[in-house]
């Protein structure tokens, strides 16, 4: 989500509505209006976020003798932040005087943070469907829809076989005891008892919205997979295998 503003005023509500989305998220309580300043972990902070690209925050000279903590949030991936945080007297000696803002606004890079702050934590925010911008709070908070109006509608459905969904879940539990995501490992004794089993679905390999015609299907040519990788599978663009998507998720693991 590189930030790439027009004008000044638009990098600064990029930024507002950044660190608002990100201090519900980590539940800090806004105590300005204006700035950027929230009540965290009993400590009175100041909350700059960075967009991708961008390796630091700016937070003015006034605001740093009034606070006990500065947390600055760098996107790493769009809607993907690393939150870092570092008190005044550890960053003093680092601060640098912002080129539009000299004498008034203090740049404190990522570099700084790492070395002298400390890692928080990581946040995940929404963005928009369309365009890599963040969805603003007012759009979280206000969006609405008209829903729940009735209506017939006519379709063609694939035939499935649910004898072949209690056979695979059958070999499953013979061969591991009791239901396991063929992909991220997950299995039915994660979840309560009562919604385990239904917390895991049988996944056609080759999708039959692809065959010409009926097909003779065997338990091989199926895999069981937990309801949420089953749907990233389906959503990807082209379908991975289960073994490609397993190991994207190893990969993506690995990374966090």
């Amino acid at each position: 989500m590189a930030q790439n503003r027009k004008t000044g005023a638009e990098a600064s509500k990029w930024g507002h509505d950044a660190a608002t989305l990100i201090a519900n998220q980590i539940g800090a309580n806004r105590l300005s209006v204006i700035a950027n300043d929230f009540e965290w972990k009993g400590l009175k902070v100041t909350l700059h976020s960075a967009a991708e690209g961008n390796s630091s925050v700016g937070v003015t000279y006034k605001t740093l003798s009034r606070i006990q903590l500065i947390v600055g949030a760098f996107e790493v991936a769009p809607g993907k932040f690393d939150l870092w945080s570092i008190t005044p007297d550890a960053c003093k000696d680092a601060l640098r005087d912002s080129p539009t803002g000299k004498g008034k606004v203090a740049l404190l890079t990522k570099g700084t943070f790492t070395e002298f702050g400390k890692f928080e934590q990581k946040v995940f925010l929404p963005v928009g469907p369309i365009q890599t911008e963040l969805v603003t709070t007012l759009e979280l908070l206000e969006f609405r829809a008209p829903e729940g109006k009735m209506r017939l509608v006519a379709h063609s459905k694939r035939e499935r076989r649910a004898d072949l969904t209690l056979a695979k879940r059958n070999e499953i539990r013979a061969k591991n005891g009791c239901l396991i995501c063929e992909a991220c490992g997950s299995t039915e004794k994660d979840f309560p008892d009562s919604i385990g089993e239904a917390c895991f679905e049988v996944h056609h390999k080759a999708p039959l919205s692809e065959v010409a015609d009926e097909t003779e299907t065997r338990l091989a040519d199926l895999a069981m997979l937990c309801a949420n990788c089953h749907r990233m599978i389906h959503r990807s663009e082209p379908m991975p295998t289960v073994e490609a998507f397993k190991t994207i998720l190893a990969a993506s693991r690995r990374a966090n």
